[in-house]
């Protein structure tokens, strides 16, 4: 899904391209949190462009929330779109698995967990990326079809989740180790999101 976000400047309107992060509805109101590359402006709406597949929602009226200047030097912004016709446009979208944006992860530890009978089995993996709608993770045991798979990311002791995920394919990666692929069963928690990325707090 390519997101674009635009505000009057002047007589001119200016665009940015930017990384959706979360989306979700609540009550008549939508909330978004995209990473960009510039703040956005506070004093004015913003308008919120969506595309996937050639389908576009926008533009929809959108006002700042709150921003944070994260490690990186970019901006985690949070929005709330005015219009409660977002809904009907864009919570299907979020859905689209495949439409989101992967990115490549600071924090890669990752535990994947399942259960066998009576008995939890975890393993350790390294992940790959992940988006809103799954993850990749390098592991060297084949986890199971068909099945609830937990994930957790972060060192032992400290680790952001589990996040309940199913496993939808894998391929070899180097000798004995394999990349399976995860989507998420509800979209990928925010604070999961957050341990990935490393956003503070």
């Amino acid at each position: 899904m390519v997101t674009r976000l635009s505000w009057a400047n002047g007589t001119e309107t200016v665009t940015h391209l930017v990384s959706l992060v979360d989306v979700s509805a609540n009550g008549a109101a939508v909330i978004m949190q995209v990473i960009m590359d510039v703040k956005p402006v506070a004093d004015r709406p913003c308008m919120i462009h969506f595309e996937n597949g050639g389908v576009s929602t926008g533009p929809i009226p959108a006002n700042l929330v709150a921003m944070e200047t994260m490690d990186s030097g970019r901006t985690l912004a949070k929005f709330a779109f005015d219009s409660v016709l977002a809904n009907r446009d864009l919570i299907p979208h979020q859905r689209e698995r495949r439409a989101w944006q992967r990115v490549v992860p600071r924090e890669r530890r990752a535990c994947l967990s399942w259960r066998v009978g009576d008995d939890t089995v975890s393993v350790p993996g390294e992940v790959q990326n992940i988006s809103g709608g799954g993850v990749a993770v390098q592991t060297d045991v084949a986890p199971p079809w068909n099945q609830t798979i937990w994930l957790s990311l972060g060192p032992v002791g400290e680790e952001a989740g589990p996040a309940e995920c199913r496993l939808v394919g894998f391929r070899n990666d180097q000798p004995g180790k394999l990349i399976a692929r995860f989507a998420f069963v509800d979209l990928c928690p925010l604070q999961l999101y957050q341990a990935a990325i490393e956003i503070p707090k």
